[in-house]
């Protein structure tokens, strides 16, 4: 009795686990990622700011996204250190 009640609990875990599966799609930016993570390095006096990048995109790679976006992709490849 108690045997049956543990084998549904595992199959319930392990489907439960497959949904849960993280999910993974290429960015947008990274077609663009050497040339992002170059100009990001560009220390005239600091650093180019993120606003600038993000205007660039869209001016000349014709790519619209958020500052968020941008400056989230920037600490993923390790770029920005998370505050906190």
């Amino acid at each position: 009795m108690f045997e049956r009640d543990d084998k549904n609990a595992n199959e319930l875990k392990n489907q439960s686990g497959i949904i849960r599966k993280k999910r993974f799609s290429r960015s947008r930016l990274d077609r663009y990622s050497g040339e992002i993570i170059l100009k990001y390095r560009e220390k005239k006096p600091k650093p180019t700011p993120i606003t600038e990048i993000n205007y660039w995109l869209r001016k000349s790679k014709r790519l619209k996204v958020s500052y968020s976006t941008l400056y989230r992709w920037l600490q993923k490849h390790g770029q920005v250190r998370k505050s906190g």
